[in-house]
């Protein structure tokens, strides 16, 4: 996960709270069933809804056939301190960042902490796979600053340099000797 800024998750609070329910931890919330819910200042309201390994976003609180467990009222900026993980929920309650009201601060942080925290170094960027346009296979590109073998003919094989900038598109040196642009392509 790359995180995004803080003033992105400050400004849209309600749809991060709806990325973060992806962030739950089975083994720790496998007897849990509770519904915390996010007050922020601007007007905005939603929830979570906790059960048996499974957290459920709540888009409105207030049609939700059941009632808040906890009540938590915080400013878009610790929304996003809790989000990146920047600080632990149990700092952000100690420092009244995060209010809480309803059951008890501790029942809320227990709950909190049950989604994975982001950690920096377990970060972890996947590259997107080039996929030949002529095969559809996976594109086998030149290293970049190399001289490699682009295209063959009959007559011999044409090098060059295949060093250029990150943002042009790189040739694919597939088996077949094609000679397209690789297409960028996602992970499925």
């Amino acid at each position: 996960m790359v995180p995004p800024a803080p003033e992105t998750i400050a400004a849209f609070p309600e749809t991060f709270l709806d990325y973060f329910r992806v962030r739950i931890d089975p083994a720790q919330s496998g007897d849990t069933d509770s519904v915390p819910r996010f007050g922020i200042p601007n007007g905005a309201s939603a929830g979570l809804h906790v059960r048996r390994a499974v957290a459920e976003f709540i888009e409105d609180p207030a049609a939700c056939p059941r009632d808040a467990d906890i009540v938590l009222k915080l400013s878009p900026e610790a929304w996003a301190k809790a989000y990146l993980s920047a600080e632990p929920v149990d700092e952000l309650v100690e420092s009244g960042d995060i209010s809480v009201t309803g059951d008890d601060a501790a029942e809320a942080v227990r709950v909190l902490d049950q989604i994975d925290r982001y950690d920096p170094e377990r970060a972890v960027v996947v590259p997107p796979r080039l996929w030949c346009r002529v095969t559809g296979s996976p594109a086998a590109l030149a290293p970049q600053g190399t001289r490699g073998r682009i295209g063959s003919s009959q007559t011999g094989t044409r090098t060059t340099r295949s060093a250029s900038p990150p943002t042009r598109p790189k040739a694919c040196r597939s088996r077949a000797g094609c000679r397209c642009v690789a297409a960028t392509r996602a992970l499925s």
